[in-house]
């Protein structure tokens, strides 16, 4: 192999995932098994967005089918035909690779569709049951034209997942009505608000006394480092005193070096401790008027919406579903009850979980009136 396939560099002949193109390789194949749009299609949006293949050039069909087709990006190698298991790292998974062969074959000979489907939870949606994607389809069957499903990736690809189709409007409406829940409730997002901002001062006064013992480490080493290099210069000492002392001063340079790494280290978290709050300032603001942004809003900005406000969605059934939203902007989300709404059951103020937030007891000691 001479040039390395779009997604990967070819480094002393081997293949290396090239971290700036490796991500638009994802995008193609996420873009036709959730979006369920041709390569022609994916072709144009890439170029509307402004971009382009490694040679500076727009996209076209071919391109796109290649990167969706070729097995390099699963793992294998393909000489003279012959496809074997490669050495380098995988871009796409197993399961995502199969399912968009799958759905390229089912397509084979069909006409194309004049409209995409529409999917707007795409890279938000996953089956609880087995951790896969979901992704919406259309069923063939004459008479079904408007009706639309979320499908695991799995289930679809190896019928190895128990999940079943699901209405894609009932399953979007259930988690609109989850959102509204939260937004019919401003004073619980303000507190949740209040809550984290508290947290992060809180965090900010332990970096902040931390970085201070950093700094006067660090001039405390270079005092040292200063000083050795002075009497070195004054005395010009023996060869082995020398080598001895430009050995303790590598070393004080590496303490004071570490010191400097851990302070930047502590100064960009606590930067993004305060863009996390005016984040969260601005997720509350979005949830509080939910409704009236997502009436007003085109699908492309629906989509950007949901994305600020909900981190995941796990789906074990129709019935249940797992909703995780972005405050308080933890790595995990927070779950929301699916079951339970503002006006089913009432509020016990002594018990240990709110019946819509599902946060930590500290953080939820008083109950909205």
């Amino acid at each position: 192999m001479t040039t390395a396939p779009f997604g990967y560099s070819l480094v002393d002949g081997l293949l290396i995932v090239n971290p700036m193109e490796a991500p638009l390789v994802k995008k193609i194949h996420q873009m036709y098994l959730d979006e369920n749009i041709g390569t022609k299609e994916i072709a144009n949006r890439l170029n509307d967005e402004g971009l382009r293949n490694r040679r500076g050039q727009k996209w076209r069909t071919g391109g796109i089918h290649r990167i969706l087709t070729y097995p390099v990006y699963l793992g294998f190698t393909v000489w003279k035909g012959e496809k074997k298991p490669g050495s380098h790292e995988k871009i796409i998974e197993k399961e995502v690779f199969e399912a968009v062969q799958k759905r390229l074959k089912e397509k084979n000979g069909v006409p194309p569709r004049n409209h995409a489907t529409r999917n707007i939870l795409i890279g938000l949606i996953f089956c609880a049951k087995c951790g896969a994607s979901m992704f919406v389809q259309k069923p063939g069957t004459r008479g079904k034209e408007g009706y639309r499903y979320y499908v695991c990736a799995n289930a679809q690809a190896y019928h190895s997942c128990s999940q079943k189709y699901i209405d894609g409007n009932l399953l979007e409406e259930k988690i609109f009505t989850q959102i509204r829940a939260v937004s019919k409730r401003p004073e619980l997002i303000r507190d949740y608000v209040v809550n984290y901002k508290r947290e992060q001062t809180e965090e900010k006064a332990v970096f902040k006394k931390r970085a201070v013992e950093l700094n006067r480490q660090i001039t405390a080493f270079k005092k040292k480092e200063d000083k050795i290099i002075n009497w070195l210069s004054e005395t010009l000492p023996d060869r082995l005193t020398t080598k001895r002392m430009e050995q303790q001063l590598k070393g004080l340079s590496e303490k004071r070096k570490s010191f400097e790494e851990e302070l930047l280290i502590l100064e960009a978290k606590a930067k993004n401790l305060t863009l996390d709050e005016i984040t969260a300032d601005l997720i509350s603001g979005y949830l509080e008027r939910f409704d009236f942004y997502y009436e007003r809003f085109t699908p492309a900005q629906r989509k950007l919406l949901l994305e600020s406000v909900v981190q995941k969605v796990k789906v074990e059934s129709k019935e249940k579903i797992h909703l995780y939203l972005t405050l308080p902007l933890s790595p995990l989300g927070q779950p929301l009850d699916p079951e339970l709404a503002p006006s089913e059951r009432s509020e016990s103020r002594g018990s240990k979980w709110h019946p819509i937030w599902r946060v930590r007891p500290d953080l939820n000691r008083r109950s909205p009136a």
